[in-house]
């Protein structure tokens, strides 16, 4: 499976791990949790733990369309953890057009990642 979702509501933040490639079918439900999240809890922290990441299949990324309506719009602070050195600079440029703190740690730090998402950090 390419992406899983673990939900921490009461303390604001929820952990979303990326591995293989990414298809629509993943995507779309992952996306409504993160919306009902939302809704339960108001804006949300994020961890991405991005283990082996191979891309993702054409069409994947049309749930993403008009992202406004989603979960992943109410995400505020966002911890990309991956190994992978090319990843972090591509995540804090995104950072840079959208309303997210996104901050990278290597996968030795996920502890690390998960304190700062959870507002420890």
């Amino acid at each position: 499976m390419g992406l899983t979702l673990s939900e921490h509501a009461t303390e604001g933040w929820a952990e979303m791990t990326v591995s293989g490639r990414v298809t629509e079918a993943e995507l779309a439900p992952i996306l409504g949790r993160l919306e009902r999240l939302v809704q339960k809890s108001g804006p949300i922290r994020l961890v991405e733990v991005i283990a082996d990441f191979e891309g993702y299949d054409p069409g994947a990324m049309r749930p993403l369309e008009g992202a406004d309506g989603h979960g992943l719009a109410q995400v505020t602070h966002m911890a990309v953890v991956c190994d992978r050195g090319w990843l972090g600079p591509v995540s804090r440029a995104v950072g840079s057009v959208k309303p997210v703190t996104i901050r990278t740690f290597t996968s030795h730090d996920r502890d690390a990642a998960r304190m700062w998402a959870a507002g420890a950090g």
